[in-house]
């Protein structure tokens, strides 16, 4: 039996996930195979299964945590209207995107990552939530929806042409558009 609490198993484990994000900046993910990750890795097929099933759950679990680290981000982020909170919190993921390989390539071909934008629109979805203690209104539901969608539009194109303008001019965009728009209608009363 694998103690997954093990510091050493947590360590291959990353060193498996690290692998994936890295091979992510220059090729589809789904593309790699589980012998690149173990070359690059320096482990032998079985440690590898003693880990993932198979390449999907790898990439299921990169994925999910891409969506931890950007729930961790979203901890320090209580819009109250504050440009420089929204400009932070935009600012750190737009960088985060730019250093995260696999990020990329989902925000590159969206409509083959459906499952992983579900689950991070559910992520904001709940975010909000809690962050304003209240029921949404429907108006208010409709509002964060939009802030999600738009806010993945630009994030699409902006790594869709190789990121051609540099991170703080993408999260001064994204933080212009939710204070004019969605942040005013989720304020109103």
């Amino acid at each position: 039996m694998v103690n997954s609490s093990d510091e050493r198993y947590q360590m291959v484990d990353q060193a498996i996930c690290d692998a994936v994000f890295l091979f992510a900046k220059t090729k589809d993910p789904m593309t790699v195979t589980v012998a690149e990750i173990c070359k690059k890795v320096g482990i032998v097929r079985s440690t590898f299964y003693n880990h993932y099933q198979d390449l999907p759950s790898l990439i299921q679990a990169v994925q999910q945590q891409s969506i931890d680290e950007i729930r961790d981000m979203l901890v320090h982020f209580r819009p109250k209207g504050n440009r420089e909170i929204c400009q932070q919190f935009y600012s750190s993921l737009c960088n985060y995107i730019a250093d995260n390989g696999l990020l990329q390539q989902l925000l590159k071909w969206p409509e083959e990552s459906s499952a992983f934008f579900e689950a991070v629109m559910e992520m904001f979805h709940e975010y909000v939530m809690q962050g304003t203690k209240t029921v949404l209104t429907e108006r208010s539901a409709w509002a964060v929806s939009y802030s999600i969608g738009g806010a993945v539009g630009i994030l699409h194109k902006w790594t869709r042409s190789s990121h051609p303008q540099e991170p703080d001019v993408i999260a001064d965009m994204l933080t212009e558009l939710f204070l004019k728009g969605p942040m005013a209608m989720l304020l109103e009363k």
